[in-house]
Order: structure tokens, then sequence, then C-alpha cells
């Protein structure tokens, strides 16, 4: 009866936090990007479809999470290469090329490559 109280109560603290970590994450008061009021379009869009489609895997500050850590990740791709991981995959990641537009992919890739 102990053993089973005990296995009950870790398999219910392991769900909680398998649950958490796929939450939504919270976003902190500064822009992820450091640039404020002097973003331009196409990088707050990128911004916001970060929020949307990248947050629950590269972290709200790009620090990873299930998906590798994002921070000065312009330092170590192009925008192109971007573009090309995040339209066709890698290791553990999804295509994106089918499910969001050419535009909304090259704003993601010009928001990220700003981060250097």
């Amino acid at each position: 009866m102990r053993k089973l109280k005990y296995v009950s109560a870790l398999s219910v603290i392991s769900f909680v936090l398998l649950l958490s970590a796929c939450g939504e994450a919270t976003t902190s008061d500064k822009p992820a990007s450091g640039k404020g009021e002097g973003e331009s379009v196409e990088s707050s869009e990128g911004e916001a479809l970060y929020k949307k489609m990248c947050i629950s895997c590269h972290g709200n500050e790009l620090q990873g999470r299930a998906g590798p850590n994002l921070q000065k990740v312009g330092a170590r791709l192009t925008e192109d290469e971007i573009i090309e991981i995040v339209s066709n995959g890698r290791k553990g990641m999804p295509k994106f090329g089918k499910s969001i537009s050419a535009e909304e992919i090259q704003s993601l890739a010009t928001w990220l490559a700003e981060h250097n």
C-alpha cells in the first residue's frame, strides 16, 4: 500500500513537471533583441512569430529548452542558414516550410540573425 502511494505521488509530480515544461513561457519586460523602440516591422513580426512558434522549445530568452540555445545565433549562422533550418528542420526540429509562409520565415530569420 505504501509503495502504491509513493508510485502514485511520483507519477503525479512527473506529470505536473511535464505539463509545466510545455506551458506558455513568461516574457520579460526587456525586448529579447535588446533594440527597443527602433525595431523594424519585420523584426517585430519575427519576434512575434518566435513567441508563437518557437518559444516552447527555445525559451523566452533564446536560452534553449528542448531545442538548442539561440542566444547569439546570428554570430553562428547566416540569415540564409537560419531560413534553411526553419524551412527544412534539423535533428529533432520539425520542418516549418509548409506550415508558415516564406515571408514569415524570412521575418523570423531576420529577427534571429540580429542576435549576435
